[in-house]
């Protein structure tokens, strides 16, 4: 398995190199010049001293040069894990996206286990008491939470639980007048509390899918021979589903496992935004439209490269799982 890994790394250094390339290429077909985002020139400030200070942000970053000088130049800087400013930050991107996408791995772990420990049982016994009273309100219970989107459910529940009833707080993270900043036990379940709604929102959407994935897997698990083999030899009803359908039904959960991955680290865009979770996902759609370049530029290589680790540990996982999948 060493060795295959190994072979997999190499063969992703091309892949990456385009990717780079692509990203970078892209970046640079935006319109306006990097620099007047970039250097933003306060009211009454000197002219001259301004257009300084803007030449000097491009003889930073050689954008008086040749396409293929200025990405060497970006590519030699990540490497060194040099990742640039943000304009609108002020700070280094490695320190912008460090204190953000904290938070955004706060939400998704929650999301990620909740929504894998509800639906991993449910979706096995829908698949077991296929088209029962159980197994048809899960499948509506899905399409619903496949089809409604999910910025329709988030104004839904803070307009109910914030606004109507007041149980929740209608956005943020923690409540700075009573959490105190040292993260002590009160500062954990303020942001429980702030958490809940955002969480609520894609715990369901998560469901919705993962029901049908585990569900399907199943019925098609259970109707293949060796169940039945299992079952004649008087195995019990528990034994045969848990030990032997669930263990080679796993392949479909080990691939939206494999693709939480991502989701962990990028953040949840839209619900971030409308709850006003300081997450990364959050960050990203605010660089944007600010047109933080080194902030966007830096956000999307990663997730690229994490969408290739991903793919990476899925194939892991099936070898795992199944010792029918070999590595070669």
């Amino acid at each position: 398995m060493l060795k295959y890994i190994v072979k997999r790394l190499i063969h992703l250094i091309p892949v990456i190199l385009i990717i780079s390339v692509v990203l970078f290429g892209l970046l640079k077909l935006m319109p306006g010049s990097p620099e007047r985002f970039m250097v933003q020139c306060p009211e009454g400030q000197n002219p001259e001293a301004c257009e300084a200070a803007r030449q000097d942000y491009r003889d930073r970053y050689r954008l008086d040069e040749p396409l293929v000088v200025q990405y060497l130049f970006w590519a030699g800087n990540l490497l060194q894990g040099d990742l640039g400013d943000s304009g609108y930050f002020n700070r280094p991107v490695t320190e912008v996206v460090g204190s953000y996408i904290v938070n955004s791995i706060y939400l998704n772990v929650v999301t990620i286990v909740f929504s894998f420990l509800i639906a991993i049982p449910i979706g096995i016994v829908s698949a077991i008491k296929r088209y029962s009273l159980f197994d048809n309100f899960w499948q509506v219970f899905s399409l619903l939470g496949i089809s409604m989107p999910s910025f329709f459910f988030g104004i839904l529940l803070i307009y109910l639980f914030s606004m109507q009833l007041g149980w929740f707080p209608l956005s943020g993270m923690t409540d700075p007048r009573t959490v105190h900043p040292s993260k002590d036990i009160f500062y954990w379940v303020d942001v429980l509390h702030h958490m809940i709604l955002p969480a609520t929102v894609l715990i369901i959407q998560s469901l919705a899918g993962t029901i049908r994935y585990v569900r399907s897997a199943m019925i098609d698990v259970i109707s293949q021979d060796y169940i039945r083999t299992a079952r004649s030899k008087g195995l019990s009803e528990k034994v045969v589903i848990y030990s032997h359908a669930f263990r080679n039904a796993l392949i479909p959960v080990v691939t939206l496992i494999a693709f939480s991955i991502p989701a962990l680290f990028s953040g949840a865009t839209i619900i971030e935004t409308i709850f006003s979770w300081p997450g990364i996902g959050r960050i990203l759609v605010q660089s944007l439209q600010r047109r933080d370049y080194s902030l966007v530029l830096a956000m999307n290589m990663f997730y690229a490269v994490l969408a290739l680790m991903s793919n990476l540990l899925m194939d892991l996982g099936y070898a795992i799982v199944d010792p029918r999948v070999k590595l070669n």
